[in-house]
């Protein structure tokens, strides 16, 4: 935790968590689903960016890397669950169009998590002084999620 930023509690966290989700995160996650893009509204960015900011500040760094990380991989899981079952051309249309949508989903998860990639992921040492994690951004987590629950399970129907 920076020193002067007020302190922050797990129910403020939870609250806040809520919050994001109620403004922006559902929307994305709905449009993963059902395709319906959400009118992107700056404001409501600028209000999941503040709360990341705080709390990433108050030292919820990682909860915040798992909340983003929970999210993209619910969104991928359900991808995976809605094609999985799928053969031909239905399968690589319905591939093409959850990767379009999870791309969207990265990316814009990516820009509201921007500062928990640069001011925690970055400086996140192990209790040896070694970085914690090797991904630099929430990005490369939201791609390694992708390729685990989703390419990778789909790889053989892709290659036939």
């Amino acid at each position: 935790m920076k020193a002067g930023m007020p302190q922050k509690t797990r129910e403020e966290f939870e609250e806040s968590k809520k919050k994001m989700e109620n403004i922006l995160i559902n929307g994305l996650l709905q449009y993963v689903k059902d395709g319906i893009n959400p009118k992107y509204d700056n404001e409501k960015h600028m209000i999941c960016h503040n709360i990341i900011y705080n709390f990433t500040d108050a030292g919820y760094g990682e909860d915040l890397l798992n909340f983003h990380n929970e999210k993209i991989g619910e969104a991928t899981n359900g991808c995976y669950e809605r094609i999985k079952d799928l053969s031909g051309l239905d399968f690589i249309d319905s591939f093409i169009d959850c990767t379009n949508k999870l791309n969207n989903l990265i990316f814009f998860m990516s820009r509201t998590f921007f500062y928990t990639s640069n001011n925690y992921l970055k400086g996140a040492d192990d209790e040896n002084n070694v970085r914690k994690y090797k991904e630099d951004n929430v990005s490369e987590f939201s791609m390694r999620i992708y390729k685990s629950l989703f390419f990778d399970k789909l790889e053989d129907k892709i290659n036939d």
